[in-house]
């Protein structure tokens, strides 16, 4: 299981909370991999690695196409990936750039 989330963006002062939090969940999920992307992202990594998750089992991105980059080179066959962040973080370049890159036309 591999999980690509972005940060969660116009929550409001508590932001560093929601993120941390929403780590903190994720880990109970037990991801084999955890990417992480955009300033948020890195809370959310805290949160992961607070809880449970290994620095070994987590990568924060700056952005997406860089955590693309990474995942079109680490995931292989039959890894169940999951993507979700806020439209602005432009979260899909993950999903498009390892269609491109696994399924090249």
């Amino acid at each position: 299981k591999v999980l690509a989330l972005g940060e969660m963006l116009e929550l409001g002062p508590d932001s560093v909370d929601f993120h941390q939090n929403s780590g903190a969940h994720v880990a109970q999920c037990h991801p084999n991999l955890l990417i992480t992307v955009g300033t948020g992202g890195s809370y959310i990594s805290q949160g992961a690695q607070k809880k449970s998750l290994s620095s070994h089992q987590i990568r924060h991105f700056e952005n997406s196409d860089r955590a693309a980059d990474f995942l079109v080179r680490e995931l292989t066959w039959g890894d169940l990936l999951l993507v979700k962040g806020s439209r602005s973080v432009k979260m899909n370049h993950i999903i498009e750039k390892i269609l491109q890159e696994k399924n090249p036309s």
